[in-house]
């Protein structure tokens, strides 16, 4: 298993993963060093991609722990995701008089409530928090630096892959010319090689569903800063109202047949 989620959402210890978190790669020394050379050129930028990953699910977490405060426990303990949670606190923030708007990539809350209101402006920490580790994924994985002559560390671990796409194929023959080896050590040798192929391969899209999954709550976040949540409300109740109203004529058709 590479750098990324199992199948059935745990990690390699077997326990249950936790949202955005990523397995590090588990790069075996085969003992070609050609070969070597490039799976650890890849494990640099994968290891620091999973660090990226331990910060967002740690902030991820803190939103997921507000529940936690006795002024937060009711509204929140029912919400089961982390966007139901920041729609409900967004609610809570509206109503106190508190805007918030993104300046230069920052997400900043204005004004900010009053000291006796400590359950918002933690809501408020946290979720500046959380905006500011979503965006350093994007930037430091997707976008790197390119006034830095910088590349993501996704093409940086894509361009490695790519050198490791004759690894196995080539494995036998580099291994077999490696005369201080046994035959249980060039076997051994070569199943190292297969493993760590696989492992570099499955970064890529398991990378991707990480990136995937930030963007849509960058998008989530984005969506509650221009109040379009409002809207989806307003078309929501008005759906719900047409239900109610449809209930009621069917009582009354009863009713009068009666």
């Amino acid at each position: 298993m590479g750098c990324g989620a199992s199948s059935d959402g745990k990690n390699k210890g077997g326990k249950n993963k936790k949202e955005f978190e990523i397995d590090r790669l588990d790069i075996q020394d085969s003992g070609v060093e050609d070969f070597d050379t490039v799976f650890k050129e890849i494990a640099v930028p994968a290891n620091m991609l999973c660090d990226l990953a331990d910060e967002l699910s740690s902030a991820n977490e803190n939103i997921e722990g507000l529940q936690e405060d006795k002024d937060w426990l009711e509204k929140l303990k029912d919400k089961k995701t982390v966007k139901d949670k920041l729609k409900c606190i967004w609610k809570d923030l509206k109503k106190s008089g508190v805007k918030a708007g993104i300046k230069d990539g920052s997400l900043e809350f204005d004004p900010l409530p009053p000291a006796g209101d400590s359950h918002l402006l933690l809501a408020i920490t946290r979720i500046q928090a959380l905006w500011a580790s979503l965006k350093k994924v994007i930037k430091l994985i997707v976008e790197g630096d390119p006034d830095a002559d910088k590349k993501g560390l996704l093409e940086e671990i894509v361009e490695g892959v790519k050198k490791t796409a004759e690894f196995v194929g080539e494995a036998k023959e580099k291994v077999d010319s490696m005369d201080d080896l046994s035959m249980l050590e060039k076997a051994k040798a070569c199943k190292k090689i297969a493993n760590n192929c696989k492992e570099c391969s499955a970064i890529p899209g398991n990378v991707q569903v990480l990136i995937d999954n930030v963007k849509s709550l960058i998008e989530n976040i984005q969506t509650l800063v221009a109040g379009e949540d409002e809207e989806e409300d307003k078309k929501e109740d008005k759906k719900e109202d047409k239900k109610d109203d449809k209930k009621e004529d069917k009582k009354d058709d009863k009713k009068c047949k009666k």
